[in-house]
Formats: C-alpha cells, structure tokens, sequence
C-alpha cells in the first residue's frame, strides 16, 4: 500500500512492527477464514467456574482459561496462557463485517496472566452482539449479559475479500483506548460507509481511487507528494521543476501566449493547451481538478474538459478572500481581528480623521481587499509613507486600517468538512527576511514544530481556527483554508490576520507534518469533501490528536527570491534534489529526488528549483524552496546562521548573463502576483 509502514493482504493492512515486537516468533502461520462465523449466544456461567471464582480467579465469564486455546479455532502450538504475548496497537489490524454479527474474545485466566513485557493488558473481556460493520481502529464497547463492560478489539470473521489473517483475536489496554468510544450503529448489510474516524479508512479509499484527479497549477509545490497518497493524482504545471524526472508532473511545450497577471491566467492557459487537453483525454475517466487559484473562466475550460472542479465556487471563493470581508466574517465567529476600522480613504487628512474617530492612532498598518500581503500591505506613520502609496490607497474602495502592533506572525490551515472543522498544527511565518524577499512584509517561509509558541498560544490558535472555520460553513464555504494569525509580543494577544480559502505556500508543510503520515493528511480531508463519499468522521477526536505535540516534528522551508534590483538572464541555477552542507558550510548537490522525506539529516536539504536557465531574474523572482530538518530560526524569530548559510550556498550556484541592449528596460519588472 501506499502507508510505507505495513504489508498489505487484501482488505488487511499489518504494521510492520507487528510481527517484530509484539509477536515475536520464528515464523508466521498465515490460514484463511472460513467464510461464515458460527459464533452461538452465552448462556449463565458454568457452576465450575462460579465456584473458582470464589478463590479470585477472575471475574468474567471467559476469562477461567489455562491453556491456550486455537487462533481462529485451529492451527497453533500448545502452549501454557503465560507464555503468551499479547498484541499492543490492535486497532491496525482488520474490517470485519457485517456477517460476523455474534463475535467473541476470550482472554487469559487472571490467575496465570500473560507475559508483560509486550501485552496489552486486557481486563475483562465479554463478548456481544455487534449488527454494523466493524472497521480497523473500531473499538467494541458494549455490556454483556452480566453487566460488565466489554473493551475487546473484535475478532477477524467474515473478511470481504479472500484475505489471509494471522490471529483470532487480540486485546488492548482500556485505561488508554486508541479507538473511537464505541460506535453503536445498527447497519444490517448494505454498503460500509467510512467510520468514525477511521483515518486507515480514507488512506485506503484514496489508494483505490479510479478517478483521475489533476492539480493544475505553475508548479506542484503547494501539493508536493500527494500523488503518493492517492491513486491517479497527477500534476500539470507551467515550470518543470523536475527537469522531466518527476513519473506525476506534466508540463506541456511552450506556445505563444498574452503575458501572465496572474496564477488563473497561467491556469487557463494550461487548460487550453491541445497537449494538455490530449493529456486528460488519454487518460480518460471522469477527470477532478484542484487548483491553488482559479476564476469563473477555469470553470467554463473545466467543464467543456468534462472535469469537475473540487473547491467551492469562484465566485464565493472570491468573496471569502476579500480581507474586508474576512474582518466580518470573523467578527460573527468571535474570532477578533487587530484594532480597525474599515474605510474608503480620500487623501492623507481623511485618513487621519478615520483613526483620530476609531481611536486607533496614526502608526498604521493599510491593506487593501485583493492581493498578495507583500505587494498590498503599507506601513503609514507620516505622509511621506502615505505619499510613496497613495495610487495604490485611494480609489480602490474599502481598506482595512489596523493599529500598528509588535506582532509576530503565524500560520494555520484547517478544512471545513460537513462534520465539523479539522485543524492543522500552528506553523511560524518567516516574513520580510531581506535575505530571502526584498518586501517589507512579504511572507518568505515557515516552520512547523511543537516547542515554537507556548501551549496556551497553540490551544487558543486552534479553538480560533475551529470557531472560524464551523462559521465558513455557515457562510455556504467548505474545504481546505488558511489563517494568518497576528501573536502581540507583549501581552499573547492572537489577532485574525487574513484569509486564504484555498491551499497555500504552508500546505506542503502541514500536509507533510508527523500527523499526516500517523493518520492522513490535511488535504485528503478535502478531497473526501468533494468526493460525494458517505463519512462519518470524529472531527473532536481528530482534533484532540492533532493537538497532541508528539504528531508535531521540527522542519522549516523558506522561499528564496532574488533580492538585488537587478534584471539579467539566468544562465545556470541549481537543479531540484538534495544538498548537503559541508563543514565549511558549503551547499554541494548530492542527488536528485522528489521528496522532502529523503532528507536524513539538518546537514542537509530538499531544493525545489523555480528559476529556469532562460528565465529573466528580477528584483523579487523566485529562485525556489528549501526545505531543512530542524528550525531557521532563532528563538528570537531571526534568522539563524545555519539558514543564513543555506541561503547564500544557494544563492551562489545561481549565475545570469546581461540582458541585450535592445531588451533591457523597465519591462522586467516583478509581476504583482506570486506563483506559490
């Protein structure tokens, strides 16, 4: 299977780990089911056994056993119950369904006891009548006829397909249950819908996905290594990133074309594209696409494509990413914005008016409804800053005037399902590095790791996002979203900074975090929205364990742009693949791959190359994005020098030529939108 941690046998999916450490024999005797469970109805205890029972052998009705019985009724050596291992993490073994209605475990005598060492200790154990499909990590809780609760994991009957097993039954600890707490609905027959919670479920529902699902977009970065997640994902990008090496990304040849405004004019471009379009229907199915941006005009190319987009409308996307509206909407939400007021502005002494009314002072922070945060965010502390901005203020409606902070920036991207909201880890931001951007304000990178902010902060940022996120629903919005949150570094304040409503440059690194390869990530969520899947998911308990900073490990990526005010033609610039950095602090190539996972160690990292031999660098083009082990900043949120050193390894290896006289001229200027 795709999960990179198990043997896959049909519908069963056994962890390695497994076989290793909890059962510990020289070999393993597979057998095959019988395919209908005869499992009869218990009646009262034998008086044998009520009679040990006065000595304090136990108190459930299986558990007087001294030796071992069968597994799955045949085929074992004989041996005494104690020395028997038990089998911890039981919730990753099998479905079993609904034919096995009346299923049993029976453990080990209390006198004698099982060894341990590696055992889950199972307690009592009684068995009951369970009518629904029971799914891996499906935890059966019920009361059997004496009354006394019943925490054992279901035994393995009735698999759907022809499977080989290993083991009858197995037990677990039910002080620390890793399953759902019971699941008591009734399904007689009919089609398994995903249960709740049952993350291996939707990992598998996307293996076996026969849709061809498409991310189109100027490069794969924003999803980088989903399609090892689901079956039949591809990307089609502008930028060939990969030099051709990459088996999922498809970049057409170049064609002629009006220049780019924006990341929907390239997507549109590559949705007209004949070898796109021959690409698509080559491949045939009912093609679903996704999309880091898009318009009205990608949906009509879409659907003459026969293809269905997986994100909400544009035109309500549109709505939600207006900042003007994101202050509202989380002002429903209870979900506090910095200090503001939201006006048009007429000149520098109308602007003055507003706040001296708002009472938010005249050290301000302007953003403007569209756009990216770097080219649309204005510092004004005097009308010398109003002046440098003035064209870009006045006359373009509503703009959003804040109190002027000492903030320090974050990140946090969730998905609104129809169950409730799931919520990703709290990311830093790295923001105005002028090693990395030459924008004052311009996002440049983030970290991902348990100890960033304090416990409080990370709660509170997630009770936000979640309030957020349940209040888009109610706004007709669902799927995958993002939060910038504003920290106060004096008092701990956490401010809605913006919103994106779609994925973003921080997507690769939520979508690739601890969590996602325990349970599934981010973005699958999203995906399983659109599907017209039947679900049923525990978003509460999804959300409590992506709470937990143990699913939580330490990386950084940052966004390297060409810094200087220059323009010339990239000559030479590093291929995609790992670096490593030597004692000197050299950055030396070291092997291509694809994958940020191939990265062993903090002395090394994953590049993702932008710029192209060929391609004009300009004062703010993307060179491309690093990815480390480990933070790139210090605690003081600088950069550190490991990061200063990786920058500049990088920055070294790319070369340019000077443009020809006749080509050289303002036309090279950075264009007003990013493509990450």
């Amino acid at each position: 299977g795709r999960d990179g941690d198990g043997l896959s046998m049909g519908l069963c999916q056994v962890p390695v780990w497994v076989f290793h450490h909890a059962l510990r024999v020289e070999s393993v005797l597979f057998i095959r089911l019988r395919r209908v469970a005869q499992v009869g109805l218990h009646g009262c205890v034998a008086f044998r056994e009520e009679a040990l029972d006065l000595f304090g052998i136990g108190q459930g009705r299986h558990d007087d056993h001294i030796l071992a019985l069968l597994p799955v009724h045949g085929c074992c050596h004989l041996v005494a119950v104690g020395q028997l291992e038990a089998v911890d993490e039981a919730q990753h073994f099998i479905e079993v369904a609904a034919g096995a209605w009346r299923i049993d475990d029976r453990s080990a005598d209390f006198l004698l006891g099982i060894n341990h060492i590696d055992r889950a200790n199972g307690d009592f154990r009684i068995g009951i009548r369970v009518d629904h499909v029971v799914q891996r990590r499906n935890l059966a809780l019920g009361v059997g006829n004496d009354r006394e609760l019943d925490a054992g994991v279901l035994g393995l009957f009735d698999i759907l397909d022809p499977a080989l097993v290993i083991l009858d039954a197995v037990d677990r600890h039910d002080q620390r249950l890793g399953a759902t707490f019971g699941e008591f609905v009734l399904q007689l027959g009919g089609i398994a819908e995903l249960g709740r919670a049952h993350r291996r479920e939707i990992r598998r529902f996307f293996h076996r996905n026969e849709d061809p699902i498409y991310f189109i977009s100027a490069t794969n970065f924003n999803l980088l290594g989903l399609d090892e997640w689901v079956k039949n994902f591809k990307y089609i990008c502008y930028i060939d990133c990969y030099g051709g090496k990459h088996p999922n990304v498809f970049c057409p040849s170049e064609q002629p074309h009006a220049e780019f405004q924006s990341i929907e004019d390239i997507n549109n471009y590559l949705l007209q594209h004949k070898e796109v379009i021959d690409f698509i229907k080559r491949r045939g199915g009912k093609p679903k696409f996704v999309f880091l941006m898009f318009d009205e005009e990608t949906e009509r190319l879409s659907k003459e494509l026969g293809a269905e987009v997986w994100f909400p409308k544009a035109k309500l996307r549109t709505k939600m990413d207006n900042k003007i509206e994101t202050v509202r909407i989380g002002n429903k939400a209870g979900v506090p914005s910095v200090p503001n007021v939201l006006a048009e502005v007429k000149d520098y002494e109308d602007l003055k008016k507003t706040c001296e009314k708002a009472g938010i002072g005249h050290d301000l922070v302007l953003q403007s409804a569209f756009g990216d945060s770097g080219h649309t965010t204005f510092f004004i502390k005097s009308e010398a800053d109003f002046r440098r901005h003035e064209s870009e203020i006045v006359g373009v409606g509503e703009i959003k005037i804040m109190k002027r902070i000492d903030c320090r920036g974050s990140a946090i991207e969730a998905c609104a399902t129809k169950e409730g909201t799931i919520v990703g880890p709290l990311m830093t931001e790295l923001v105005g590095f002028k090693d990395l951007t030459p924008y004052r304000g311009g996002w440049c990178g983030n970290e991902i790791l348990p100890t960033a902010f304090p416990p409080k902060v990370r709660q509170k940022a997630r009770e936000l996002t979640f309030k957020f996120g349940e209040q888009l629903r109610k706004e007709g919005y669902r799927g995958y979203f993002e939060l910038d949150f504003l920290i106060d570094k004096k008092t701990g304040d956490l401010w809605l900074g913006e919103l994106n409503p779609r994925i973003t440059g921080a997507s690769s690194m939520t979508n690739h975090a601890a969590f996602a390869h325990a349970d599934a990530p981010l973005f699958l969520f999203h995906l399983l929205e659109f599907s017209k899947k039947k679900f049923n998911l525990d978003t509460t308990e999804l959300n409590n364990r992506w709470a937990d900073p143990s699913m939580i490990d330490g990386w950084s990526q940052m966004v390297i742009k060409h810094t200087d005010d220059s323009v010339d033609i990239c000559s030479d610039a590093p291929e995609t693949g790992i670096y490593k950095m030597l004692e000197d602090g050299r950055v030396v190539f070291d092997r291509f791959d694809y994958h940020r996972r191939a990265v062993e160690s903090e002395n090394e990292a994953f590049f993702l190359r932008i710029l192209q031999p060929g391609d004009y660098r300009y004062e703010g083009a993307d060179i491309g994005i690093l990815v480390t082990r480990g933070r790139s900043m210090t605690k003081s949120f600088q950069l550190n020098e490991r990061a200063k050193k990786w920058i500049h390894g990088i920055k070294q290896s790319v070369h340019g030529r000077p443009l020809p006289v006749a080509e050289a001229g303002p036309a090279f200027s950075d264009p007003a939108f990013k493509i990450l």
